[in-house]
């Protein structure tokens, strides 16, 4: 087993820079973004470089997939997007709270039970009976 070249390397490390860089910069739109509008007046550093690595290393793994569906130019488009998405995924999972909130909100839409939404809506899931076309036979 041969160990890692120069060439190796930089393929692996080139484009993972790129990606991360494009991404990047989508995570820092949107978090410009969210400071325009008053939603969030923060700035979050951690959540934009998390985002963006993770993304970057998920685009690494989608390139050749890309490389053969789209053109290059869709690529930088979609890392960009992905950059925004990772932010806004981050932004919703940053505590451990909200994912474990979000897991018994699945599962008790699962079960059929009501669900108390953040504003304190009450929402009640109904659940259809399924219907038995078999009509009841008389004997004799």
């Amino acid at each position: 087993m041969q160990g890692m070249n120069i060439e190796l390397f930089l393929s692996i490390v080139i484009p993972l820079s790129l990606y991360f860089l494009i991404t990047l910069a989508g995570a820092f739109v949107k978090d410009m973004y969210n400071s325009i509008r008053g939603i969030d007046t923060k700035f979050r550093l951690y959540r934009m470089l998390t985002g963006a690595l993770v993304s970057a290393f998920f685009m690494v793994g989608l390139e050749n997939w890309l490389l053969r569906h789209v053109g290059l130019k869709e690529i930088v488009v979609v890392s960009f997007f992905i950059g925004i998405v990772s932010f806004e995924l981050f932004e919703k999972l940053s505590k451990i709270d909200s994912i474990i909130k979000y897991y018994k909100i699945i599962q008790d839409i699962k079960h059929g039970r009501d669900i108390q939404l953040p504003d304190d809506t009450k929402v009640t899931v109904k659940r259809e009976e399924p219907k038995n076309n078999d009509k009841d036979k008389d004997d004799g």
